[in-house]
């Protein structure tokens, strides 16, 4: 289990036949997770993060009805935000999306 609180909303915007008013943000909180679970969000937030650090410039969609991500990272009351879009260009960035995806529509 996570050593600190962690949590991670996902919003999802963008897409073919999108409807703002019914996109709901996923919430992933680790205190929730198995142990294991919990440990494999920390390692796909940590490379995510060090992902988005080694970039220079945000992603841009870069095709028609893109989705578009945001990423709130919540590691012990500090946020630390990250955007992408599809293609996501970034194997940790996508990982952490599919994560969250999966584990918060359980």
């Amino acid at each position: 289990m996570c050593e600190f609180a962690m949590q991670v909303e996902l919003t999802v915007d963008g897409g073919f036949a999108c409807f703002p008013g019914l996109a709901k943000p996923i919430i992933v909180d680790a205190a929730r997770l198995s142990g294991a679970d919990a440990a494999h969000l920390e390692r796909l937030c940590a490379a995510a993060l060090a992902a988005a650090r080694r970039s220079a410039t945000p992603p841009a969609a870069t095709v028609c009805d893109a989705r578009r991500y945001h990423l709130t990272i919540d590691i012990d009351g500090v946020q630390r935000e990250l955007d992408a879009a599809d293609p996501v260009s970034q194997p940790a960035v996508a990982a952490l999306i599919t994560f969250v995806t999966d584990v918060g529509r359980r």
